[in-house]
């Protein structure tokens, strides 16, 4: 029985409170809408249902684990010392970047885009140190003149300096060089020996593993000195002009040669 005056509601209405404004029903307190499950993933795809979004969740934590690895080989190559080490810990690492930015519900290209080309200029630079790793082999002469007068290069080095040198053979009593002219090469004496006159007067002789005419070449003056073979001689001849652009192109070996030229003369000055 209501009471007379008193608001009647139908069957599907049986809680009143639900049609009074203002007043929200007991389950959508208890239920309210969780923004994550509607979001999805950090990127923003939607995601219909909680089942999903912990799927969604776990893909994620997996493919965390190749940046955490990727990260950690980041850190070894920064520990290291060797170049070639660095650079091949940096290409396994982006190797472990790459499946991370693939593998998502959209592949982020960019990145993968950027780590290929990285990996890809890695790989060049490795393939260059591996064949300066690579055993040199020297020719006999090649390799007594470098323990006679180059061991401080590396072999490699030594072979680059070898590759525009003339070997060459001087009969007795011919002149390598006249005094006061412009030099247009630098010579080492391999065997055999040569005399150093100024003014027809022999001031000094030259034998197997010293330098003629580095000083010229190290000042860019005249020859101070004339030199001629005193027996037959074997030496060795870099042509002026080519031996600059090269050692222009290698400056750490160039302050290499520089000291062994200068060992040379600090020798020869005191006798």
């Amino acid at each position: 029985t209501t009471h007379p005056g008193a608001p009647t509601f139908g069957e599907g209405n049986k809680n009143p409170r639900s049609k009074l404004p203002g007043i929200q029903r007991k389950h959508e307190f208890q239920n309210p809408p969780n923004p994550l499950f509607q979001r999805g993933d950090l990127i923003g795809h939607p995601v219909a249902s909680y089942g999903e979004y912990q799927v969604q969740r776990k893909k994620g934590a997996n493919m965390d684990i190749f940046i955490h690895v990727a990260n950690i080989l980041y850190l070894f190559s920064y520990l290291v010392r060797d170049i070639l080490w660095l650079r091949m810990l940096t290409v396994v690492a982006i190797s472990c970047l790459i499946p991370f930015f693939y593998f998502r519900p959209e592949p982020l290209m960019a990145p993968i885009y950027w780590n290929l080309t990285f990996t890809a200029i890695n790989l060049y630079r490795i393939y260059f140190l591996l064949l300066e790793r690579k055993p040199v082999q020297l020719k006999e002469e090649e390799q007594q003149l470098y323990r006679m007068v180059f061991r401080t290069l590396k072999p490699r080095e030594m072979l680059k300096l070898l590759k525009f040198a003339n070997w060459k053979t001087a009969t007795p009593g011919e002149r390598l060089v006249e005094q006061n002219t412009d030099l247009d090469n630098l010579m080492v004496v391999y065997s055999g020996n040569a005399s150093v006159s100024v003014e027809g007067k022999e001031v000094a002789k030259l034998r197997g593993g010293q330098f003629i005419g580095e000083m010229s070449f190290l000042t860019g003056s005249k020859t101070s000195a004339s030199v001629e073979a005193k027996d037959a001689l074997r030496y060795v001849r870099w042509p002026k002009e080519q031996l600059t652009r090269f050692l222009e192109r290698n400056p750490d070996l160039r302050a290499a040669l520089q000291m062994i030229m200068g060992v040379d003369l600090v020798a020869k000055v005191r006798g």
